[in-house]
C-alpha cells in the first residue's frame, strides 16, 4: 500500500478511514482536545509518518489541533465535510490522522475522526474512540485516566512474522489450492486517479430485519456475516453475469496474543472464490463454507501468499469487490454527551463495489455502499442496494 498511496494521491485519499459523529449536549472542547493529545501519545502508529528515503519513522510527539468551525444547515456541513474529506496527505511530514469539529447548532457538534489505513484499520478506529471517551470522561471529573499499556504496533509486527514464518506452509498450501482452482488470469492493472474517484450511498438496515436475519442464520448455523457476505456474492453474480466471482473480506489480524488493544494496519483483506449457484440459499451455503475454511487462515498476510503464488507461475484472485462488517460495537460513549455515527459521502473509494456495515442503535446496521463513478451509475447502484435489501428480505423469510 505504501508504494500505491506515495505515487498516486487518488489512492492516497481513497485509504483515508473516514468517520463522522454526531455530538450533541455539553461538549467541552479543550477537554476533547487533550483526551485526543493523550491518546495520539499513547499509540506509536499514530505517530508515524513515511519519512523520505526510509519507510516509516516513529515521531516522539505529535501536537493534536482540533479546529472549531460554524457550519449551520447542511450545505455548510457538506463544504465542511468535503475540505476535510479531500484535503492532501503529508505523508513525509505527518500527522497520518485528521480531527475537526463543526458546530451545527447550540448543543450539537460534528467530529470528524479521520485516520490514514497505512496507521489504523476499523479495529483500530474502535479502540481509539473508547480510549478517547474514557480519557474525556476522566477529565472531565478532573482524575487522572486509567488505560492499559497497549502493546504497539511495532512489537505486535514483530510477533506476528515469527508466527507466519512458523505456520507458512499450511497457509500456503491453502492458498496454491484457491488459486489452482481459478482460471488463469491477466496480470493486475495499477490503479488510476480515475479509478478511485467515485461516491457513496449510504442506508440503514432496521434492527428488526436483522434480528430476524441472524436468527434465520442461526437456525441454519451460520452467522449474521455469512448470511450477510452470501447475499453480497448472490449480488455480485447477477450483477457481473460470470460463473465465478471473487470478493474480499477483511480479517482483523489480532492473533497475536495481547494485542487487542493495538492500534495499527493489522486487518487482512483476503480474496473468496464464489461459484453461481442455483438458488440464493445455496449461495449463501456456499459462501458460508468458503469462509469457514478460510477462517482458519485468516491471519496469514495475504501479500505473503500472494508473492508466493507469482513464484509459483499460479493465478492470484483479484477481488472485483469489497464486503466488510465493522467491529465498532455500539455507540461511542462520552461522558455527557450522546454520541452517533452518521453518514456522510465520500469522494474517493478503493474498489469497484464496496459494501460496508457499521452497527447503529437498536440492532440496526448503516450500510455505506462505495462505487467507483467509471463502473457504476447513482440509478445502478440504487437498483443494486434494493435488491440486497429484497435478497435479505428473502433469508429472514419476509
Amino acid at each position: 500500500m505504501a508504494r500505491l498511496v506515495r505515487s498516486d494521491p487518488a489512492a492516497c485519499a481513497a485509504y483515508w478511514e473516514l468517520l463522522c459523529l454526531r455530538m450533541e449536549g455539553d461538549l467541552d472542547v479543550e477537554t476533547l482536545r487533550r483526551a485526543l493529545q493523550v491518546v495520539v501519545g499513547r499509540h506509536d502508529a499514530l505517530r508515524t509518518r513515511l519519512a523520505p528515503g526510509a519507510f516509516q519513522e516513529v515521531l516522539a510527539s505529535i501536537e493534536v489541533n482540533l479546529p472549531l468551525c460554524e457550519a449551520g444547515g447542511e450545505a455548510a456541513v457538506a463544504e465542511w465535510w468535503r475540505a476535510i474529506a479531500e484535503a492532501p496527505t503529508e505523508l513525509e511530514r505527518g500527522p497520518l490522522f485528521r480531527f475537526a469539529l463543526a458546530r451545527t447548532a447550540p448543543g450539537e457538534h460534528l467530529l470528524a475522526f479521520c485516520t490514514h489505513h497505512l496507521v489504523s484499520d476499523g479495529w483500530s478506529i474502535g479502540v481509539l474512540l473508547r480510549e478517547v471517551g474514557a480519557v474525556y470522561g476522566a477529565l472531565r471529573e478532573g482524575s487522572a485516566p486509567s488505560l492499559a499499556r497497549p502493546m504497539q504496533f511495532g512489537a505486535w509486527a514483530a510477533e506476528a512474522g515469527r508466527l507466519h514464518a512458523a505456520q507458512a506452509e499450511a497457509h500456503l498450501a491453502y492458498w496454491e489450492g484457491v488459486a489452482r482452482g481459478l482460471a488463469p488470469a491477466e496480470p493486475p492493472r495499477r490503479g488510476s486517479a480515475g479509478e478511485f474517484r467515485g461516491a457513496r450511498r449510504s442506508l440503514e438496515l432496521d434492527g428488526a430485519r436483522v434480528g430476524r436475519l441472524r436468527a434465520e442464520g442461526a437456525r441454519r448455523g451460520r452467522t449474521l456475516f455469512m448470511t450477510l457476505f452470501g447475499a453480497f456474492t448472490h449480488l455480485l453474480h447477477e450483477l457481473c453475469g460470470s460463473a465465478g466471482v471473487v470478493a474480499c473480506v477483511s480479517s482483523a489480524g489480532r492473533g497475536v496474543p495481547g494485542c487487542e488493544g493495538t492500534v495499527g494496519d493489522l486487518a487482512q483483506v483476503l480474496p473468496v472464490v464464489s461459484r453461481r449457484a442455483a438458488s440464493l440459499d445455496a449461495s449463501v451455503e456456499g459462501a458460508s463454507r468458503s469462509l469457514l475454511e478460510l477462517y482458519a487462515h485468516q491471519d496469514y498476510p495475504f501479500a505473503l501468499a500472494r508473492a508466493h503464488l507469482a513464484r509459483l507461475g499460479l493465478p492470484v484472485p483479484e477481488p472485483v469487490a469489497a464486503f466488510n462488517l465493522d467491529p465498532i460495537a455500539g455507540e461511542p460513549s462520552f461522558a455527557g454527551l450522546r454520541v452517533q455515527v452518521v453518514p456522510r459521502p465520500v469522494s474517493f473509494v478503493r474498489r469497484a463495489l464496496s459494501f460496508n456495515l457499521l452497527p447503529a442503535p437498536g440492532g440496526a446496521l448503516l450500510l455505506d455502499c462505495d462505487y467507483a463513478a467509471g463502473a457504476l451509475t447513482p440509478s445502478e447502484i440504487e437498483g443494486a442496494t434494493a435488491r440486497f435489501i429484497a435478497l435479505l428480505e428473502e433469508l429472514a423469510g419476509g
